[in-house]
């Protein structure tokens, strides 16, 4: 009977045991699978960084290209066109 008792107690540590090492497992893969989100999220986050710079150096080529056009017109419409046009004509 005190041998069956005793069994019966070291099958009892024996599972919670068990339970302790699977819970800990189940937390080592939780904090992991974190982990490898915030990687990938970081990741994300690099690449929408990247983008944004990239739109930026468009945005100020475009404006560029568009004062350069712009002056270019200024140029053509203003006073100095009518040298040419009386030397073409």
């Amino acid at each position: 009977m005190y041998r069956q008792r005793i069994f019966q107690y070291s099958n009892f540590l024996l599972l919670i045991s068990f339970l302790i090492a699977g819970s800990l497992l189940f937390q080592l893969r939780n904090l992991y699978n974190n982990h490898q989100r915030h990687l990938r999220i970081q990741g994300y986050t690099k690449d929408v960084m990247q983008l944004t710079e990239d739109m930026n150096v468009i945005r100020r080529v475009a404006n560029t290209s568009m004062g350069l056009l712009r002056k270019l017109e200024q140029y053509v419409n203003n006073d100095h066109t009518h040298k040419y046009k009386r030397k073409l004509s």
